[in-house]
């Protein structure tokens, strides 16, 4: 914090009593004027500090994706029960170009995800992931996707990231929309997205292949 000090210095030339009355008066003025505007003004650390420090919410925490995290990464993206309503399991070699370009550096222009990793603040544990990607500049969008291991669902965890992603997302980076989609046969994440705060926009059917199946794709937004 660093407080803001504001002060004046004014000649005490007198010429005339006149001109007496009108400094007493004025200095009185200023002191009363200066202990008002002595405020403590919060110092922001630069954008991508902010983006590379840790996120906390009530119970969990998020860090941006490192090298460390790459056997998270790898097992939940070849992971046939997780990847179930997201599309096909991927190989190794896949995994890896994905996860070498979300860590190069990230902003509002970059085209590639921006992931953190979801952990239970009291365990440090891995819950999952979750990421948001600029969909829209003109208008700062965008969308937002989760992944939560087995053992961690149906404990609030994935409403709670979202909430706090979200907010993170709009304060730090300007966005004043946010974006969705999961497939109309997912009810547990149609749930997650609707407590969040997101309404659905739009049932498209036959929307996207996953594992050689058609399925309808619901759409969801969040005005700011």
């Amino acid at each position: 914090m660093r407080k803001l000090f504001f002060c004046t210095f004014i000649p005490f030339y007198l010429t005339d009593l006149a001109t007496q009355h009108f400094l007493f008066h004025h200095m009185n003025s200023l002191v009363y004027w200066k202990k008002i505007q002595m405020t403590e003004v919060p110092i922001l650390p630069p954008k991508e500090n902010r983006m590379n420090s840790q996120i906390l919410s009530a119970r969990l925490t998020f860090t941006k994706v490192t090298l460390d995290d790459w056997e998270l990464i790898r097992s939940v993206y070849s992971n046939p029960t997780l990847m179930k309503h997201i599309g096909s399991t991927m190989s190794d070699e896949d995994i890896r170009k994905n996860f070498e370009k979300e860590l190069a550096p990230w902003s509002m222009e970059s085209t590639h995800w921006l992931t953190w990793i979801i952990r239970e603040a009291s365990t440090g544990t891995e819950v999952g992931l979750i990421s948001i990607c600029t969909r829209n500049r003109e208008k700062p969008t965008a969308e937002v996707g989760f992944i939560l291991q087995e053992a961690y669902t149906g404990k609030g965890y994935a409403t709670e990231a979202i909430k706090a992603i979200l907010d993170f997302a709009a304060d730090t980076f300007g966005f004043q929309k946010f974006t969705a989609v999961c497939s109309e046969e997912h009810i547990a994440s149609r749930r997650v997205l609707e407590k969040a705060g997101m309404n659905l926009d739009e049932i498209v059917p036959d929307s996207t292949q996953i594992n050689g199946k058609w399925v309808n794709d619901c759409f969801y937004s969040l005005e700011r």
